[in-house]
């Protein structure tokens, strides 16, 4: 967990709560805020806070930032879409990319309309206009959360960035679980989120001793 006390926005506290894991774990927000790391029967759902409730979020929700991408496979005619997952071939350019960001921003159906520059969609991707003029192109998700009859959408885009970190080739990186805007943007007001980092590069064995482990069976690395 990171926290953000008030006044500096650029002072965070990080790492004094930061437990490490054997296991590849799953990141949930749930409708009610409550936002953690998981994996049944693997590790404790100890990583959690009270976030914003979903119904109230309007705008940033997540952030995954991956570095590495020739260290994942490619996907192949036996990767279809089920029920519970679906795969989206998010448009990238074709130059040498050393890392991708994706950033998820949740929108009840009335604020995305509003947003709207064209009254109506001809495909699910759609231009983004970030507020510092860049422009991004996204992908808008039905979801199943709705609010006095708004369904809320979750509207995904993805960017090229810089290397995450130099110290390793492969890294990935989850920001989430934020306070409302008017607490999160609020300097005078003290917020902090869940954040996940893998690979985790020093001594394991150390790390457990020294900030603990949710793991349900503590097992060193090889």
């Amino acid at each position: 967990m990171v926290e953000c006390p008030p006044g500096d926005p650029e002072s965070l506290i990080f790492g004094e709560s930061a437990p490490v894991t054997t296991h590849i774990v799953k990141y949930s927000h749930h409708p009610d805020g409550e936002a953690h790391f998981s994996q049944d029967g693997k590790v404790f759902t100890r990583v959690r806070r009270k976030a914003v409730p979903l119904n109230a979020a309007e705008g940033h929700l997540f952030t995954v930032m991956v570095q590495g991408l020739h260290r994942f496979e490619d996907v192949t005619q036996i990767d279809t879409g089920t029920a519970k997952r679906g795969i989206v071939s998010m448009p990238v350019s074709d130059g040498r990319i050393e890392a991708l960001k994706f950033v998820g921003r949740l929108f009840s159906s009335s604020c995305f309309a509003r947003q709207l520059q064209k009254p109506k969609m001809e495909s699910p991707f759609l231009p983004l206009i970030l507020p510092d003029g860049r422009r991004l192109v996204g992908i808008v998700l039905a979801t199943k959360l709705t609010q006095r009859n708004h369904r809320y959408l979750l509207v995904l885009s993805v960017e090229p960035i810089g290397r995450i970190t130099t110290d390793t080739d492969l890294s990935v990186w989850l920001m989430g679980g934020f306070d409302h805007p008017d607490i999160a943007f609020d300097h005078s007001r003290p917020t902090s989120f869940l954040i996940m980092m893998y690979p985790e590069l020093g001594d394991i064995d150390e790390l457990v001793s020294s900030v603990g482990s949710i793991d349900r069976l503590v097992a060193p690395l090889k």
